[in-house]
């Protein structure tokens, strides 16, 4: 350990605190001189990795803690960081000698000889208060802010009876200076008599730090029996909040309940937002429903004395893409020399948050050429993520229903070998005629065989309906081929 001052007690209470910067140190409480009153210190270390595995203790600071009435704080304490980063220090002293007795024996014992006094040491306010939940008011006993002091933060108000300083740690009438910071629209009021009652001194409330250093100059004088604070209403609206989207609208819960009402008839809330709705807008706690995205909210408070408002911000954000399936791949049959309308069902899409588009190209009912064609299909959601699928279409060419046809005359059912030969010829030339790229050809092979059908279906050869069908697939192949 090393330090500037070269001075290092033996320490009663040691406390390791972290600054807001992640920087380490130590507090340690020692009496400087022993025997004598009022030579109590605080001693600061900053710790730090050291080389290898050692650690580094340096001194930084020490700070006499003392009090104006020259109580013995023999070193005992602690300390406390509070959420704003500051460091509150803490001591005690044996007040009235109690607990001990005799020759510093312990012994049984109640009531005030035996009390334990504690002391905090804490930074003196000096900056400026814009909400009413950082005023404060601190009264000493003592003009120039000496003496003993009752610190009335604004959000312990109801911790203790300030409309009676008797009931004030005993503090009583005792106001003679003090500190102070109110923010606008709230009154910090002194009373004359307990019970807030008789002359009254409102503090300025601008939300600047202000001292007192001699109330008797005001009004009634050093003679404060009570307090409280006045003012408002002030809304408070909650924290801004980034929510995941849950659906379209997605449903978030708002909290206005810690708006705070100082006097005057009960609070009555409004809250209004562009394309938000509100389950209750008059409710305390009403369910928002917000589109995706930042939505601004205001709410609004009033009774009987004045109004006033708070801001929150809503973000709902969707940081899931959507979902997409397609359907199967198609097969169809080629009903024009382009091809053949396909109409497709529809991908099945979906996302929580709501579909902004679903897209497919080629687009369902086009025509698609003879052959294998792609179809690709995008969904997109209204945060911009995107999911895509796709399948294929086959068309097939005449050859290949030539070929289909072939095959369906050869497992017709209750038809001679001889009339499936006869119609299996006029097909085999028609496809012959089709690879050549004989156009004309094919088309005359092919009314041949529609011919021939309708010979044996006279015949009884052929039934009706097997007759119909094979006629409604020779003609389809006639038009994929472009047969006039």
């Amino acid at each position: 350990m090393h330090g500037g001052d070269g001075e290092f007690g033996d320490y009663q209470t040691l406390n390791i605190v972290a600054q807001d910067d992640g920087s380490i140190f130590m507090v340690g409480m020692h009496k400087s001189l022993a025997g004598f009153v009022g030579r109590d210190f605080v001693d600061l270390f900053l710790i730090e990795n050291g080389s290898g595995n050692s650690v580094s203790i340096t001194k930084v600071n020490a700070k006499h803690l003392f009090c104006d009435d020259g109580c013995d704080l023999d070193a005992a304490g602690g300390a406390y960081i509070d959420p704003a980063g500051r460091l509150y220090l803490y001591a005690t002293t044996h007040d009235n000698d109690g607990p001990f007795g005799g020759a510093g024996c312990i012994v049984d014992c109640a009531g005030a000889d035996c009390s334990v006094e504690l002391a905090e040491f804490r930074p003196v306010p000096h900056a400026d208060c814009g909400e009413i939940e950082d005023a404060w008011v601190e009264l000493y006993s003592d003009h120039d802010f000496g003496g003993r002091s009752v610190i009335i933060d604004f959000v312990d108000r109801d911790l203790e009876d300030y409309s009676n300083f008797d009931h004030v740690e005993g503090f009583g009438d005792e106001a003679s200076s003090a500190r102070y910071c109110v923010p606008l629209h709230a009154t910090a009021q002194l009373w004359q008599h307990g019970g807030c009652d008789g002359d009254v001194l409102e503090l300025v409330s601008d939300g600047k730090f202000h001292n007192i250093p001699d109330l008797s100059s005001f009004s009634f004088g050093d003679k404060t029996s009570c307090f409280q604070w006045r003012g408002g209403p002030f809304a408070r609206a909650g924290a801004d909040r980034t929510v995941e989207c849950t659906g379209s609208p997605t449903s978030v819960p708002l909290d206005g309940s810690a708006s705070i009402l100082l006097e005057g008839t009960a609070l009555e809330y409004f809250w209004a937002g562009p394309g938000v709705t509100f389950s209750d807008p008059h409710a305390a706690q009403p369910i928002g429903s917000f589109p995706l995205g930042t939505s601004p909210i205001t709410l609004t408070v009033s009774n009987s004395v004045s109004v006033d408002s708070d801001d929150v911000t809503i973000t709902v954000g969707d940081s899931t893409g959507p979902t997409i399936a397609c359907p199967s791949n198609l097969i169809v049959d080629a009903t024009m020399p382009a091809g053949a309308v396909v109409n497709y069902p529809a991908p099945v899409a979906s996302d929580g948050c709501g579909l902004a588009s679903l897209v497919c190209a080629p687009v369902s009912a086009s025509t698609f050429s003879v052959g294998i064609t792609l179809v690709q299909c995008t969904a997109s959601d209204l945060a911009g993520h995107r999911a895509s699928c796709s399948f294929t279409v086959k068309v097939k060419s005449p050859a290949e229903q030539t070929a289909d046809l072939i095959v369906k005359v050869n497992g017709l059912n209750n038809v001679t070998a001889a009339t499936k030969n006869s119609l299996l010829v006029k097909l085999q030339a028609a496809q012959d005629h089709m690879v050549a790229g004989r156009q004309r050809g094919a088309c005359g092979k092919l009314l041949d065989f529609i011919n021939e059908v309708n010979a044996h279906r006279n015949k009884k050869q052929l039934t009706d309906a097997q007759a119909g069908d094979l006629i409604a697939d020779a003609t389809r192949i006639m038009a994929a081929l472009g047969c006039s």
